[in-house]
């Protein structure tokens, strides 16, 4: 079973962080955040998940 992860801050070291989990086997990437919207949504949409604005609603809404 694969390990549920959600990444904080998606500046370049949380895209390379993203990256890497997506090509896990151990691992599922689930959700994204960051404050910055624009951040978020290209990150979520290049990654295929959810994209949240808040490390409150991504931990309230996934199951990490």
């Amino acid at each position: 079973m694969a390990l549920k992860v959600g990444v904080v801050g998606m500046g370049g070291i949380g895209n390379t962080h993203a990256d890497c989990y997506r090509n896990d086997p151990l691992a599922q990437l689930v959700a994204v955040c960051d404050v910055v919207k624009e951040k978020a949504d290209a990150a979520a949409e290049k990654h295929g998940v959810k994209a949240y604005y808040s490390l409150k609603d991504m931990l309230a809404n996934e199951e990490l």
